[in-house]
């Protein structure tokens, strides 16, 4: 994770939900079918894991309150987890000029951690994290980060390659998000370092815009039969980094996370006017404010081929369904059937033969209307695109993307980042937290927590303790 993270709305990252789609996991190779199977590819063999944030990843040790301390590595043993992601910060460890060596001092530091973990059987991802100069001028500062994973890769060469796991830079963004052919390139290039001492050790790898499941579409790692994927998931980013002082604007905190909630997609656009829409159990609550309000939603990218929209409505008073192509201003309207209780429309808009940009249920009166519950809006081609969906199944649609991705590109995908800011709603932290590590598994992901005992932390060492709900959102197994 960055602590100067900067916030990018999602809003301006397109993922649609789609459901009816069928699951079969298999453990070699991997496809996704035309009718939407899945099969998914080996895993990464990390199991279960906790970042240990705060502590080589700060300028100096103990500079964001946490040491790395002996002890850690057999608690986290002792609950049940398989690995340790351990973000570095080695550019404040190493000159800036040639030949850019790295200290001496800090190199057995980071030793001791790598043989703590090691000689607990525990697995280890040494990465390279706030490499802020490289993601500000990637091709000035290229020749330095090369020399420094030259050296990396030297110092750990004879560490078991199925213990110590190499990461080439965590979160690339800045120059890499205006360019990912930069990040792509930069990759071949840092690969090839790491191949030269290491040549069958596995490398992690992962998109631009921080590990963004949005930006898998332009990733494009190199062949490599030890190379793993890797994204990071923070969504809804209002309630996991509610009060993060880091982030700019600051979230403000309240968000809580239900799982049940109805809301719009992901990625769509609320093009609404003079209309309240509230997440609600069961179904989104619309409330028209004014005469002629629209609940207007905007796809960017467009629906293609579509033949019918499906809306359920609690009650239906003088209604109007609008389907519109925002670039040719293009129009179809139609009037919905009043009832007094609750009905889905069918709408067959097939002779509209352009993109759908703009989707829109109008109160068709002159005054405002009583609130209603939309419990389903869809688009129907070949597949079926949800315009709302649960908070959970929100979720679930985003780490898709990084499943289709893995299953047809048959790189192994692993979740290195996921968590919740203390300052959340410690019951909505936990059952989000429950809800992305079931997803994921699901998916037969792999995955590292975002972190042991900071802000986010699932252990507390100012008092020795843990959290336990939160750590049994991870490990449902664990006893304290």
């Amino acid at each position: 994770m960055q602590r100067n993270f900067i916030f990018v709305l999602l809003l301006s990252l397109t993922c649609f939900g789609f459901t009816s789609e069928s699951f079969c996991f298999q453990r070699s190779g991997g496809s996704v079918s035309d009718d939407g199977a899945i099969s998914v590819p080996p895993l990464t063999g990390l199991g279960r894991g906790i970042n240990f944030g705060n502590m080589l990843e700060a300028p100096n040790e103990g500079d964001w309150g946490l040491f790395v301390e002996e002890e850690f590595f057999d608690l986290v043993v002792a609950a049940g987890f398989d690995h340790i992601r351990m973000p570095i910060s080695w550019t404040h460890h190493a000159d800036l000029s040639a030949p850019f060596l790295i200290e001496e001092s800090f190199f057995q530091r980071v030793d001791w951690v790598v043989d703590q973990a090691v000689s607990r059987g525990l697995k280890i991802i040494v990465n390279n994290h706030h490499y802020d100069e490289l993601n500000d001028d990637p091709n000035g500062e290229a020749v330095r980060a090369l020399t420094l994973w030259q050296q990396i890769a030297t110092r750990y060469q004879s560490e078991p390659v199925d213990k110590v796991y190499f990461e080439i830079l965590n979160e690339p963004h800045g120059v890499f998000n205006d360019d990912p052919q930069l990040w792509n390139q930069f990759m071949i290039d840092a690969l090839a370092v790491i191949r030269q001492t290491n040549p069958t050790r596995k490398v992690v790898v992962g998109p631009t815009r921080w590990n963004s499941v949005y930006s898998l579409n332009s990733f494009s790692p190199p062949t490599d039969p030890n190379l793993l994927a890797t994204v990071h998931f923070y969504a809804p980013f209002e309630f996991t980094h509610q009060g993060a002082c880091w982030v700019d604007p600051t979230p403000p905190i309240g968000a809580q996370w239900h799982g049940d909630r109805v809301n719009v997609v992901g990625g769509l656009q609320n093009w609404s006017w003079n209309t309240t829409l509230e997440p609600m159990t069961g179904g989104l609550q619309v409330t028209y404010d004014a005469a002629w309000a629209g609940l207007q939603l905007h796809n960017p990218s467009g629906y293609q081929n579509v033949s019918e929209v499906r809306v359920t409505v609690s009650n239906s008073t003088n209604l109007r369904l609008i389907v519109w192509n925002n670039d040719s201003n293009n129009e179809l309207i139609f009037s919905l059937p009043d009832s007094n209780g609750e009905v889905t429309h069918v709408v067959d808009v097939s002779s509209f033969n352009e993109p759908i940009t703009n989707i829109i249920l109008q109160n068709h009166m002159a005054s405002p209307q009583p609130s209603l519950i939309v419990s389903e809006f869809e688009v129907r081609s070949r597949r079926r695109f949800s315009l709302i969906e649960d908070e959970t199944q929100a979720l679930r649609n985003a780490l898709r993307l990084a499943l289709i991705w893995s299953v047809r590109n048959k790189v192994p995908m692993y979740l290195g980042e996921f968590g919740a800011f203390e300052p959340g709603d410690f019951d909505s932290r936990v059952r989000w937290t429950t809800a992305v590590r079931e997803t994921v598994e699901g998916y037969q992901f792999d995955w590292a927590y975002w972190e042991f005992g900071a802000g986010f932390g699932i252990y507390d060492p100012a008092v020795g303790v843990w959290r336990v709900p939160l750590t049994q959102a991870l490990i449902p197994e664990f006893q304290n």
